[in-house]
């Protein structure tokens, strides 16, 4: 439920407005609340979400990797496959 807090705040006028230099702070506070976890992999489906994360991880040194979930559920069959040697494990 971590992502649903943010979406409110991620849209596309928001990215690109100087003006509401307000995002940069919800940008860390994105961040503050992903990197304690120690996770290397954020999913996200919304686009205005994923351009800030990078950007924000980017701004802090940090080595974060932004991806869409279908993009995680495909590594994760992708994986199973590899260690169960089929396409379908019933």
């Amino acid at each position: 439920m971590l992502s649903a807090r943010f979406h409110k705040s991620t849209t596309a006028r928001n990215l690109i407005d100087p003006i509401l230099d307000v995002q940069a702070d919800w940008r860390w506070q994105k961040l503050k609340k992903i990197l304690p976890t120690g996770v290397y992999t954020v999913a996200t489906a919304n686009p205005g979400c994923h351009l800030q994360l990078v950007d924000v991880a980017r701004g802090a040194g940090r080595s974060l990797e932004v991806v869409h979930p279908i993009s995680l559920l495909a590594w994760a069959y992708r994986a199973e496959r590899a260690v169960n040697g089929s396409e379908f494990n019933f």
